[in-house]
């Protein structure tokens, strides 16, 4: 076989109905959390999981994958990580995808919980408030890893965020930054007991631009773009910051906002 030429000269065992089924459960967010398992679809996420030292249980190869997903799997076998092999029909059916991806990684899900998160003395955190969306939730996990954010804080009506929609929305970032499931009562003690100051984006909202100041403890909550703040957000009293926009413009997507939001914010509390 092709793949493993290139990797070793032993080939791959064979995907097993057991896993097969394995990663058909994965694709359900009851099962993942049962397990405490997720998937890491792509030669992207895989090296991203591996470069950040992320569990990984074991992983499977496509019959067809190419000299980049070899170096993965060789990466993988010298990491004691078992690497199946499985067709590109077998991976359709059992991942839900259109196109099969050339390696796919059963990553352990970290366990954390908000007392390990020990806020700096300028921190920024984001929380995610009824975001029901995988894909904008992936690119708020990216867009809060690239500004320096300490975290991710799954709020209330928040998607899975090892939805893998949402994992491959975040083009690794998960991997990166601590992410969060959090219950309403947890995040209002939360915030209340390490003093942030709460801000959450809103149409309506004060321009970013016009504040000088934030609090060297941030918190920005960010929510759906149709809806809005919910009345959570408002009985955390959340200060509410919009972006500037011109005449005609209702709303930006909420990865974008979150951008440009965070962004000056990181830039006021000095994170950068």
């Amino acid at each position: 076989m092709q793949l493993e030429r290139k990797v070793q000269s032993e080939p791959l065992a064979g995907l097993s109905n057991a896993k097969e089924k394995v990663l058909a459960r994965l694709t359900h967010r009851k099962y993942r959390q049962e397990e405490g398992l997720f998937l890491a679809e792509g030669l992207k996420l895989v090296g991203e999981a591996l470069e950040r030292g992320a569990g990984i249980e074991w992983a499977v190869a496509s019959e067809t994958a190419d000299k980049r997903a070899a170096e993965l799997v060789r990466l993988l076998l010298e990491r004691g990580v078992q690497v199946y092999r499985a067709s590109e029909k077998s991976l359709v059916k059992n991942l839900d995808l259109v196109t099969p991806q050339a390696l796919t990684a059963v990553c352990v899900e970290p366990r954390l919980s908000l007392p390990d998160l020990v806020p700096g003395a300028r921190s920024l955190v984001v929380v995610s408030d009824n975001l029901r969306e995988p894909g904008n939730l992936g690119a708020l996990i990216r867009v809060a890893a690239a500004s320096g954010a300490a975290a991710l804080l799954a709020g209330p009506g928040t998607v899975d965020p090892y939805n893998s929609k949402c994992v491959r929305g975040s083009m690794g970032a998960i991997f990166r930054l601590p992410v969060f499931r959090v219950g309403r009562e947890e995040l209002k003690n939360f915030m209340e007991s390490r003093n942030f100051g709460i801000y959450a984006a809103a149409a309506e909202g004060e321009n970013v631009f016009a504040l000088d100041k934030f609090p060297s403890r941030t918190a920005l909550i960010l929510g759906s773009e149709a809806a809005g703040p919910t009345e959570f957000t408002s009985g955390l009293g959340a200060r509410l910051l919009g972006v500037p926009m011109a005449a005609g413009v209702e709303s930006l997507n909420v990865a974008v906002a979150a951008g440009i939001l965070l962004y000056r914010i990181a830039e006021k509390v000095s994170l950068k």
